[in-house]
């Protein structure tokens, strides 16, 4: 798209209470009046001297954006075309406003009978007995087998069978989306006739399955009547095989896309523009794709001479190149936060060297925790850094909740609360939170569709009624962090919000005992060999002002992360690691417990021969300890659990509501909230790990860790919950609390300090 060249008899510009210059824009050097997206260009790149002259009358710097880019992108028949909605000004108001900015948004559909496709089994299973037994499952898309999230319910509406010239058949709504050839579309979209991408299977020499997408034509569309309809997350390549059809899920990224890319635009000397997503396949198809369209959209507009650099696509990135000059460390790069590329993405990151940093997320919900913390590093050292995140609200811990955590902390606002301020801890930094509620979405409020793209009211009461109190409704529509969690689950968020057990204790009488947990679970069926850290004590409730012992996760480290001596066995770098790490923390061997279940029966040795005897050696799958289970329940926790990783897992249930187990930490809150258990004639049994792994694809190498620390404080400092609930905490100070009168150190347990403890069974004897 071309400026238009109109020879003028008077060629002044007079625009915002200033006189624009003239120049040869038109064609063969014809002065012209200057076009309008040079003076709203001028504006932004130099907003707050043009705001001080005398005579300007500006408006506000986000307006002139939203003017230059409707100038530019607003053709309908352009390479990219942007319609400014409410939403997108509200993320671009607050984006300027703040340097740290959560966008938490909601999230078309198929029924219960839709069969998803296993691509390693080769089985198909009914998306809605996924949904029902809380599996979330493997499918199989164009990048091959990946990890899906738990299927949902997401309301009741019309729903059509579509059928294919070669007898393939799918039910679905009209916002669910296939792929054809000219790209993903809606089924209100197309027509019979229409060409849509369908897929088989054929065993390969190595037995393996694979697709083999191909075209088909639609031969019927028929409507069935009212059913309830679920849709499934794939993070990364956001679309699933499921009989027959290749099919898109849910999907808020062309207003990060737009800003991001314009960003570098505006300033290009002294910018670099980091986009993240959870793949670079998915990021291509999304985020990376709609920067891509842009950039191309403005380098057709403009010309080379006036776009500040090149787009190198096999490098996914744009580099700054202009008159001459190039330059790596400014311009746009993608990266990804997939395990493959996670320490490469880090050390791009910090690496990074530009004036001006910024970060833009999507789906940020998935964002590695270590990508999270190298961002936030750089966030801090660089006052000119800014951060956009943008997801669908799940957990208070992953990287979208916590930079999402308000100011004074989750139990200042509720799903009332549209934005608010944010303090992402222990960074000490400041931010801005925006919400958007499906249930107050500018087309619901309207009770018309004047916005394409944003939820509508007929769609809204497909989905469910108005005010649906499921874990689903507020994470697909409400845009909000559900107030329960699964109802079998062993931890809830909500909990560990409530009682502040991922708050540090502060109130210590004394300095306490430093503790300590190893799970070396790469030998018996884990991922990692996981140490953790804690210290045990006697604190002060700060409401009722009453002494109690208390535990307090300090430290997590993963041992075998970083393996760089190939001279010696990987057990015996982690105890090597190990040992070094408990001389560091000052933790005594007798405060140290370690997992010797199964194939870790060698590696107990192992401790004991490095590091010495007087450890506390633990079985999981032995029966559980003759320790009572609290203060106000005598019974022995052989008595009341089913076995020892139950008792394990399930006595921090009491300690977090009585306020005694502080400091969790996001990666061991989402394992902890993952795991289910059960109760029958009042003995509690926990889901094993293998059911746990076949359901969530994960292992909770860091939780067992967590809990064989706080089990050596329960054995060695005797750790048990009080008989009343600690107070829910409320964010208050009080100014007349004093420690003065208590004097009285951490009383020890009756077990000899001597002696190697072993609980649960295993392999040592007691010394």
């Amino acid at each position: 798209m071309a400026v238009a060249a109109k020879p003028v008899k008077d060629n002044r510009v007079i625009k915002y209470g200033r006189v624009w210059p003239n120049k040869p824009w038109g064609p063969k050097g014809k002065v012209i009046p200057c076009p309008d997206w040079y003076i709203e260009l001028c504006i932004l790149r130099d907003y707050e001297r043009m705001k001080s002259l005398p005579g300007n009358k500006l408006v506000s710097w986000p307006q002139h954006f939203v003017n230059f880019t409707k100038i530019v992108f607003g053709d309908p028949r352009g390479i990219f075309y942007f319609e400014w909605n409410p939403n997108a000004m509200r993320i671009l108001g607050s984006f300027y406003k703040h340097n740290i900015l959560a966008i938490a948004g909601h999230k078309s559909c198929v029924p219960y009978e839709t069969k998803i496709l296993d691509p390693i089994t080769g089985k198909e299973h009914e998306i809605g007995w996924l949904c029902e037994s809380n599996i979330a499952p493997t499918v199989m898309t164009l990048e091959g087998p990946k990890q899906a999230e738990v299927p949902f319910l997401k309301g009741e509406a019309e729903i059509y069978e579509v059928t294919t010239t070669d007898g393939k058949k799918i039910r679905c709504t009209l916002q669910h989306r296939f792929l054809t050839p000219t790209g993903w579309k809606r089924l209100e979209e197309m027509k019979v006739g229409d060409s849509i991408f369908n897929y088989n299977f054929k065993e390969t020499n190595s037995g393996s399955k694979i697709s083999e997408p191909f075209p088909t034509l639609i031969a019927e569309i028929k409507e069935c009547g009212k059913e309830k309809f679920y849709d499934i997350t794939v993070p990364g390549p956001a679309h699933y095989f499921a009989q027959g059809f290749i099919n898109h899920n849910s999907g808020k990224t062309e207003t990060l896309a737009l800003i991001g890319a314009m960003w570098f635009f505006l300033f290009p000397k002294d910018t670099k523009v980091i986009v993240t997503s959870t793949t670079v396949a998915a990021a291509k198809d999304k985020v990376w794709g709609k920067i891509k369209l842009i950039w191309i959209h403005l380098e057709k507009y403009f010309g080379p001479n006036i776009v500040p650099g090149k787009l190198v696509d096999s490098q996914n990135r744009i580099r700054f190149e202009h008159n001459g000059v190039k330059s790596e460390t400014r311009g746009i790069v993608l990266l990804a936060s997939e395990s493959s590329s996670e320490k490469e993405s880090a050390d791009k990151l910090q690496g990074t060297k530009a004036e001006r940093m910024i970060v833009m997320g999507d789906e940020f919900a998935t964002l590695k925790h270590s990508l999270l913390n190298t961002v936030l590093n750089n966030l801090t050292a660089n006052k000119q850094c800014k951060l956009a995140g943008a997801f669908n609200p799940n957990s208070f811990y992953d990287p979208g909740g916590i930079i999402s955590r308000p100011k004074g902390g989750w139990a200042t606002i509720t799903e009332d609360d549209d934005e608010w301020e944010t303090e992402i801890e222990p960074f000490g930094l400041k931010g801005y939170c925006i919400r958007f509620d499906g249930e107050k979405s500018p087309n619901v409020v309207l009770g018309e569709e004047r916005w394409k793209g944003l939820l509508t009211l007929e769609k809204l009461q497909q989905i469910g009624p108005i005010g649906t109190k499921t874990k689903g409704y507020y994470e697909q529509i409400r845009g909000f962090w559900s107030p329960a969690g699964d109802l079998d689950s062993i931890y809830t968020e909500t909990e560990i919000v409530k009682y502040g057990a991922d708050r540090p204790c502060t109130t210590w009488v004394e300095p306490p005992v430093m503790m300590a947990g190893l799970d070396p679970a790469y030998v018996h069926g884990g991922d990692r060999a996981v140490l953790t850290i804690g210290k045990c004590g006697i604190a002060v409730n700060v409401d009722t002002q009453t002494k109690q012992k208390v535990f307090e996760l300090t430290h997590i480290y993963n041992l075998d992360e970083d393996i760089t001596n190939k001279s010696i066995s990987k057990s015996e770098w982690i105890v090597k690691i190990t040992k070094q790490k408990l001389a560091e923390h000052k933790v005594d061997v007798r405060n140290f417990a370690i997992d010797a279940t199964g194939g870790g029966e060698p590696f107990g040795a192992l401790i004991a021969r490095e590091i010495g005897l007087g450890f506390i050696n633990v079985c999981f799958a032995g029966r559980a300890s003759d320790l009572p289970v609290s203060r106000n329940d005598s019974r022995k926790g052989k008595d009341r659990f089913f076995n020892m990783a139950s008792e394990l897992w399930y006595v921090g249930r009491e300690l977090i509501r009585t306020g005694q187990l502080k400091g969790l930490r996001p990666d061991a809150v989402a394992e902890m909230v993952s795991r289910t258990y059960q109760e029958r004639a009042g003995v509690v049994q926990i889901e094993s790990k293998k059911d746990m792994r076949l359901r969530t694809k994960k292992s909770p190498d860091i939780s067992d860790s967590l809990f064989l620390c706080l089990f050596a404080a329960r054995v060695r400092h005797g750790l048990s919950s009080n008989e009343k609930a600690a107070v829910v905490l409320r964010h208050t100070k009080n100014p007349d609390f004093s420690l003065d009168f208590l004097t009285k150190k951490p009383s020890q347990s009756s077990f000899p300090d001597n002696r190697l403890i072993t609980f649960g069974g295993g392999w040592a004897k007691q010394i």
